[in-house]
């Protein structure tokens, strides 16, 4: 982590210097996020609207149509998952197997629970315009070294015939990896409002290179594919 601190203080005389030259964009990008790995143990994860929100700054280079990207953004990535099909001993059907029309006399029936991870992403790239008309297409890998930060749990037990019961908890996860990278490919429109404001559209994907926890058996790793949706300001 005192790495990535280190970058972000060592880039900022860039930001700075490049400021006549450089634009800024205000993004933020809704997005379908989950794991790739599904074992024994995650069967019934699903996947759960995540985000990304952050400023990049854009600055050209002596190749036409090219330019660099570096960006500083907050991500959230999760899952959720429902157990509802919950069995008791008292749902037998007195030969050693289950009925699941006979009633339990339980009150709990079911759980389910949403993950949020939060890490501090550092985005960068190149952005390459199809073409020089004011309204233009771009592509835009990026490679993001992350750290991260924290994961907020919200847990649910649902009862029949009563309201059902939550709590919510902050707190990093036993041998999760605190850096990693994460891996991007964009395809995107500009749209200019006027020679200094400009709107983008981009989907896009991306999944981390590394596993999320360090000794993970599965290898599962955080994925996501959304909508980037961002307002540009140009200094030239």
């Amino acid at each position: 982590m005192k790495n990535y601190l280190l970058t972000i203080l060592l880039s900022l005389p860039l930001f700075v210097f490049a400021q006549h030259r450089a634009s800024f964009e205000l993004h933020i990008s809704p997005s379908y996020t989950n794991f790739t790995a599904q074992t024994s143990s995650l069967t019934k994860v699903k996947g759960k609207v995540g985000y990304d929100f952050g400023l990049n700054l854009c600055l050209p280079t002596n190749i036409e149509r090219l330019v660099w990207l570096a960006s500083l953004q907050l991500s959230s990535y999760g899952t959720k998952h429902k157990v509802d099909d919950l069995r008791w001993g008292t749902q037998h059907d007195g030969n050693g197997g289950y009925d699941p029309n006979a009633q339990s006399g339980e009150s709990i029936t079911g759980f389910k629970s949403r993950y949020n991870h939060y890490f501090l992403q550092i985005p960068l790239g190149v952005r390459y315009y199809l073409s020089q008309a004011k309204t233009r297409f771009f592509i835009q890998p990026t490679l993001a070294p992350n750290v991260y930060l924290t994961s907020q749990t919200k847990s649910t037990i649902i009862y029949a015939g009563k309201s059902n019961s939550s709590e919510s908890s902050w707190g990093g996860y036993p041998g999760t990896r605190k850096a990693n990278l994460f891996a991007s490919l964009g395809i995107g429109l500009e749209i200019p409002i006027n020679n200094k404001i400009g709107v983008q559209i981009q989907p896009h994907g991306g999944i981390q290179v590394l596993a999320m926890a360090k000794d993970s058996a599965t290898g599962a790793r955080l994925y996501s594919a959304g909508l980037d949706v961002a307002l540009r300001y140009s200094f030239f």
